[in-house]
């Protein structure tokens, strides 16, 4: 038996705005496309692939990408998607930590017109203190805890 956790969840409201420099591109939109039909394309760039990533199936939708020039500074894609609500995961690259990348791309997926309807948690490890601080950036509100029995 493993424990997994504790975790904090937070709720994530819709339409969340976080002003930042970065340029977001959302799946979906005519911006996403270019992106997506860059990638296939050329390739993933190193980055992503030493994250982890090994094909673009690895975008799970729906996703948003914050640029900075022509990099992927940080992502938010769905880990888990419902009828109801969905559960953001986010990564940012490690040359782009500790900027403000991961809230502003947390706000861009928060944003993205196929999760209007959704409830939207956002969750981390209570040991995550980098993932606590985009929560507090972000102003979110706890709405509660989880253990995993696996």
């Amino acid at each position: 038996m493993e424990i997994d956790g504790p975790e904090i969840m937070f709720h994530l409201p819709n339409g969340l705005r976080y002003d930042h420099r970065a340029t977001l591109v959302q799946s979906d939109t005519p911006e996403g496309d270019d992106l997506i039909a860059h990638l296939e394309r050329d390739g993933l760039p190193k980055s992503l692939i030493h994250a982890g990533f090994v094909a673009l199936d690895d975008f799970w939708w729906p996703w948003c990408v914050a640029l900075e020039g022509d990099d992927i500074a940080a992502m938010a894609f769905t880990p888990h998607l419902g009828e109801a609500g969905a559960e953001i995961g986010v990564f940012t690259f490690p040359a782009f930590r500790g900027r403000g990348f991961a809230a502003a791309v947390t706000a861009g997926w928060a944003s993205h017109s196929s999760l209007k309807d959704r409830t939207l948690i956002y969750s981390t490890r209570l040991t995550n203190r980098s993932s606590r601080q985009v929560a507090a950036r972000l102003g979110l509100k706890i709405a509660g805890a989880r253990v995993r029995i696996n």
